[in-house]
């Protein structure tokens, strides 16, 4: 992250597949020989080509929606869970409530930690646990401003 680290590099890439593992496994080789050590990952059944990419050259993986961790202890340092089941539990508690309104959108973002949350290998250090915690926080509070 630009604010933790001013001199990190960024790489993105979109193959427009997400269930294709030998294209996955090119282009995440294709970013480690870029220099990338972390792939934050967004992926189906492509996901295991990232991770062989990981495991081969001693790289990490950061997954998306479930914890990933239990997967591949090895490769995966966090995931980025997002519980889209509370989407349905909030709409059926306002509708039972009475507090559901036609055409009103709610929004469920990282201030809801059942439904956004960041969980992190053992292997992580506290220091950086700690770092990321004040980071979430200062983001949440408005006080972090991300281009």
């Amino acid at each position: 992250m630009k604010y933790t680290n001013p001199n990190a590099t960024y790489l993105t890439t979109f193959t427009g597949n997400q269930d294709d593992a030998v294209l996955s496994k090119k282009v995440a080789q294709a970013e480690i020989n870029a220099g990338a050590d972390i792939i934050f990952t967004m992926l189906n059944n492509a996901r295991i080509g990232v991770t062989e990419a990981n495991r081969e050259s001693g790289t990490y993986q950061i997954g998306n929606v479930r914890d990933y961790y239990a997967d591949a202890p090895d490769v995966y340092i966090g995931s980025a869970i997002s519980d889209a089941g509370q989407t349905v539990y909030t709409a059926i508690k306002d509708l039972t409530e009475r507090k559901w309104k036609a055409g009103v959108v709610v929004k469920i973002g990282a201030s809801n930690t059942d439904a956004v949350r960041l969980a992190l290998s053992p292997t992580v250090s506290k220091e950086i646990e700690d770092t990321m915690l004040e980071l979430s926080k200062k983001s949440l509070m408005e006080k972090l401003k991300f281009p």
